[in-house]
């Protein structure tokens, strides 16, 4: 517990008449009459109205008054307690300090940080309980340096009363940081910063606070502003992260940050081999199936000309046959009508009527496109249910009546530009980099030819491949 002594001119002290000075001849305080009950004059007492007693100081009377020695026991019940401070965390540029009695404080309490006896500034408790520690920067004159030795003092004050701690503290040699996934990364030109990548998974790194040029701020005077830290280890050494984005740990927090960031990124190499191998594994199904197609398709076109060149030899014979000659004169008879030429078979391709009505176009359009689904694509391909993407959306329109290109970007230009939100049955989305082209049939589905494994599909609007991103929709009619 504190003692003080009261400042106060010589003279008459409330009904006692008490006056006592010590060190002063100027009234700084006025002693009430009823020390025992009246406790305003205590709050009213600034810190300069009261010195911590001890033994040997001169002039100091061997017994005091008891009134007085009341007025001093109500002083240090008033005073707030003594800070009990210890080391939470330090950096190379940084300190933090827990305040192990911080319960013993009431709300409305502040307190004022010291280093080396220098002012740096002073902070409400409520800020403490949020933040839990007390954070050093600087030391009211420059910034903290690192391996360097510092007194830190903190004052805890309440009303007009207060008390005060203090506690030697040396920086260490590196400030560690931690970066959360999704941390914006700066890169520094010579024109200034700009935004570089964003961190994949939580890491850590060394590293430096820096002004808005990246210039080292340590032993710099503390009014100059603290922007962005220097990352100096690390998958991201050299490039710089807002201050305001980055959390300082512990070297040990530090340590199992990385030994994570280690596994998360051994998990995403093997996740990323996963899936190059099904990549791959679907690829060879593709490539398989296309072969096949193309097999099957030229199985087909060999089999229609086998029969087209027997269907010609048929026709040649039946014309160059003579019938026997008649046993008596007739009248000539009519030329023999020559036999139809045998049409080599193909996909029934169903024909309906189409009205001149947009709506019954559109209707006409999209029935005739859906019939496509669960056919093959065909790179180039142009018959019902045998088409490519762009092949497919030709097809469809060449059934209403409408000509148009069998080529994605020259169908991007074939019509008006819609906005995807507001895209009708029959509209052409064009996609994947002006490389892919669906036929939107309302209902949030679609229909495209997809590729050689997959076919032609009709599916979700909003989980068909390639539908992400979207160039354009195209309003034809």
């Amino acid at each position: 517990m504190s003692s003080y002594i009261i400042k106060a001119a010589v003279g008459a002290v409330g009904a006692v008449g008490l006056a006592l000075c010590f060190g002063s001849s100027k009234a700084e305080a006025a002693i009430p009459a009823s020390i025992a009950t009246e406790t305003g004059f205590i709050t009213s007492l600034s810190t300069q109205d009261l010195i911590p007693a001890a033994s040997g100081i001169s002039g100091l009377p061997a017994e005091m008054p008891e009134s007085f020695k009341d007025l001093i026991k109500k002083l240090d019940d008033c005073a707030p307690p003594e800070p009990k401070l210890s080391v939470a965390q330090v950096s190379g540029e940084h300190i933090s300090l827990s305040l192990d009695n911080l319960s013993d404080y009431n709300d409305g309490t502040l307190f004022s940080v010291y280093v080396n006896g220098i002012f740096v500034e002073t902070v409400p408790i409520a800020e403490i309980w949020q933040e839990e520690t007390l954070s050093v920067l600087c030391s009211g004159v420059e910034y903290l340096e690192a391996e360097t030795g510092y007194t830190v003092a903190v004052k805890a004050q309440y009303g007009l009363m207060d008390s005060m701690a203090q506690i030697p503290v040396e920086t260490a040699s590196d400030s560690y940081f931690k970066l959360d996934s999704g941390t914006l990364v700066y890169a520094q030109t010579d024109d200034g910063f700009y935004p570089a990548c964003f961190t994949e998974y939580v890491s850590s790194a060394t590293g430096a606070i820096t002004d808005e040029n990246g210039d080292a701020l340590a032993g710099r005077p503390s009014n100059e502003t603290a922007e962005y830290i220097e990352l100096q280890s690390g998958d991201y050494n050299g490039f710089y992260v807002k201050t305001t984005d980055i959390d300082r740990v512990s070297e040990e927090d530090s340590k199992e940050i990385l030994a994570e960031a280690e596994e998360a990124k051994k998990l995403a190499a093997e996740e990323a081999k996963k899936q190059a191998e099904e990549e791959a594994e679907r690829q060879k199904k593709i490539e398989a199936a296309r072969k096949a197609s193309e097999a099957k398709a030229a199985a087909e076109a060999k089999k229609r000309a086998e029969e087209a060149k027997k269907a010609e030899e048929a026709q040649k014979a039946a014309q160059q046959t003579t019938p026997a000659a008649p046993s008596t004169p007739a009248a000539p008879s009519e030329p023999a009508t020559p036999a139809a030429p045998v049409t080599p078979s193909t996909p029934t391709t169903p024909t309906t009527p189409v009205s001149n009505d947009r709506a019954a176009k559109i209707k006409a359009l999209c029935d005739y496109a859906r019939g496509f689904a669960g056919g093959t694509y065909i790179l180039n391909g142009a018959s019902y249910r045998a088409c490519d993407c762009s092949g497919l959306t030709m097809l469809a329109y060449r059934h209403i009546g409408i000509e148009i290109s069998h080529s994605v970007y020259m169908q991007a230009q074939a019509g008006r530009l819609v906005s995807v939100n507001d895209m009708q049955p029959g509209d052409i989305i064009i996609c994947n980099s002006y490389g892919h082209a669906m036929l939107y049939l309302g209902d949030g589905y679609l229909i495209h030819a997809m590729n050689w494994y997959d076919g032609i599909q009709i599916q979700k609007a909003s989980t068909a491949m390639y539908y992400n991103p979207v160039n354009c929709v195209v309003r034809i009619l």
